[in-house]
């Protein structure tokens, strides 16, 4: 069971670098002064804003095990961690923040008011005076005052095979960057775009980010516009530090990926003049308007050469000052599409290819995900529906069936349903659950001139779900059993959470099929299938399993019945009926 804490983000309080999923950290709380040895799970697993007891618990500070174990080294080898220790360890962990200032640093509220607008002198005066920089427990401080032969016998050996080869010339840096963050103004300034453009950068990590934008060239300076040359853009890439890259364009194109940065966003220059905000050393923004207006920002990830940025007549934020961050989802040549949803709405979408399953994107626990396979079967309309709450799902209508992927939705006059995308189209889109919470939207690309005026029809849910089962928890999900050429397991933890069922021109698919879970050999030609339900747990906190075979040549051992449970065995008729959210399974079959 993972821990209450507090906690702002999944970041390393010492190195500040990401904590990715099932590596070992130490959650630290200083008050009281204690150390919790785990491993983060998922993205909304304990330590989570959505767990009420968290919420309540002490402020935590996750630390890489290879970053915790330095600090103990230089702490003349403690094996146990003393309480002095502890509180010196999150000091310096929120000293260091100034060179690192991410949009939600977990340090106490005093630290957030201080680092909240650009760095300078007094700003610098009064952190000093708050935080223990100078003191015996600075690590910079610590480490040039180590012996050589400890520093190559006793910390090297832990550098090499982790992130600190990339955490020690970090910090490595602090000292470098603290002198030029006491010379260095706050800057938020205007820069005309009509002559040459020029700008510096530092290097930071494994990033270099953009340090100051300026019309005159200076010794470390390189061109980033020429003189004579048109613009009517910029292009800006960016990460949780800072601006990473940035372009002037005349025509509004990304032509290079920029795969070491993880979000862009398009500028329209409508006065040839842009507007610059900084957070210290980095630049945090690039606009076109002396306001602080939200920008269109794009992940990354999937972003297609020649792609437009801007074209997007359906994306507005609810307040003008917020971002709206995007996932752009590839859909040319797919042999399927996949969409994870909860209770609270639809999180994320991926598409598959035959050469390649993207990895699942980390969601929330109760995340549900919903797979619809697409070889030979060529998508003519895409439609979104949603109703006043952000309950929404997907439909997808393909020459052979239509499927609806997400939550199931109550019967409600409010229930909206758009079409957003036909036969052209060539990728999907989807604002970030997490950032624009209160400005859902899907979309397609290219984008729908006209729409098709057969709307579809709520689903018919053919059973009522398990007793104490309420729908609204769950995803329905149907299919014949007729016609079924062969069929495929989906496995998790000994039981069945998925099928997908091929006939002669299309598939289904019932349950969650999940390609990051143990898929099973084809059976060929089922003519009988056999279900066992497990319950387990108390009323209304229990788990309803499921374990299914088919009566044909496949691989031995999956599906079997265990204990007292029985085995229902049908016939190959009829409709496969599948309830389910995360851990809870409920099938039916009900007559043609």
């Amino acid at each position: 069971m993972s821990p209450h804490f507090f906690l702002s983000e999944w970041a390393c309080s010492l190195c500040h670098f990401d904590i990715d999923k099932g590596e070992q950290v130490v959650l630290v709380a200083s008050k009281p002064s204690t150390l919790v040895y785990t491993s983060r799970q998922r993205k909304h697993s304990c330590p989570s804003h959505s767990c009420a007891d968290c919420r309540a618990a002490p402020r935590g500070f996750p630390y890489h095990l290879h970053c915790h174990q330095l600090y103990e080294t230089i702490q003349h080898g403690k094996s146990q961690a003393s309480r002095a220790s502890i509180d010196a360890l999150c000091q310096l962990g929120q000293a260091l923040l100034p060179i690192l200032p991410v949009a939600q640093p977990s340090s106490p509220d005093i630290a957030l008011q201080l680092l909240k607008r650009s760095f300078h002198r007094h700003t610098l005066a009064k952190l000093s005076t708050c935080h223990a920089i100078k003191t015996e427990h600075n690590l910079i401080h610590l480490l040039s005052s180590l012996p050589t032969e400890i520093l190559s016998e006793f910390i090297a050996p832990r550098i090499i095979p982790s992130q600190l080869q990339y955490a020690l010339p970090i910090l490595g840096e602090t000292d470098h960057l603290l002198q030029r963050l006491r010379q260095w103004p706050a800057l938020d300034f205007s820069l005309c775009c009509q002559g040459a453009v020029f700008a510096t950068q530092t290097q930071f990590g494994k990033r270099y980010y953009i340090t100051n934008l300026s019309a005159e060239e200076s010794k470390d300076s390189f061109l980033v516009k020429s003189r004579h040359a048109s613009c009517n853009f910029v292009l800006v890439w960016l990460d949780h530090l800072g601006i990473t890259h940035i372009e002037f364009q005349e025509s509004i194109r990304i032509e290079s990926p920029r795969r070491n940065s993880e979000w862009v966003y398009a500028v329209e220059l409508t006065e040839k003049k842009i507007y610059v905000k900084s957070k210290g050393v980095f630049l945090e923004r690039v606009t076109s308007s002396s306001e602080s207006l939200g920008q269109i920002i794009w992940d990354c990830s999937y972003l297609p050469l020649g792609f437009h940025p801007n074209n997007l007549p359906n994306v507005r934020s609810a307040d003008p000052y917020s971002d709206v961050v995007l996932h752009y989802v590839p859909m040319d040549s797919v042999t399927g599409i996949s969409v994870a949803s909860c209770p609270s709405g639809l999180l994320a979408i991926v598409s598959h290819t035959a050469a390649h399953h993207p990895t699942y994107e980390e969601t929330y626990m109760d995340a549900v995900w919903t797979y619809c396979p697409l070889t030979n079967d060529k998508v003519k309309e895409v439609w979104w529906t949603h109703c006043d709450t952000l309950r929404s799902a997907l439909i997808i209508r393909t020459e052979q069936k239509e499927v609806w992927l997400g939550c199931s939705l109550p019967q409600r006059r409010d229930l909206e349903c758009t079409q957003i995308a036909s036969s052209s189209l060539s990728a999907l889109y989807y604002t970030d659950f997490d950032t624009s919470p209160h400005t859902y939207v899907v979309g397609a690309v290219p984008a729908l001139d006209e729409q098709s005026l057969a709307v579809p029809a709520l689903p018919i849910y053919q059973t009522v779900p398990y007793y104490g089962l309420r729908v609204s928890d769950l995803s329905y999900s149907e299919a014949p059993l007729s016609g079924v050429v062969r069929a495929q397991l989906c496995m998790d933890g000994g039981f069945c959470i998925g099928l997908v069922l091929q006939y002669e021109s299309c598939s289904r698919s019932v349950g969650q099929f999940r390609y990051d879970k143990d898929i099973s050999e084809w059976f060929q030609q089922p003519s009988t299938i056999g279900i066992v339900l497990k319950e387990e747990g108390e009323r209304r906190k229990f788990t309803l399993q499921a374990n299914i075979r088919f009566d044909a040549p496949g691989p031995t051992g999956i599906g079997s019945s265990e204990g007292d449970q029985t085995e229902s065995v049908y016939s190959m008729t009829g409709v496969l009926v599948w309830w389910y959210k995360d851990k809870v399974t409920d099938i039916r079959i009900r007559p043609s």
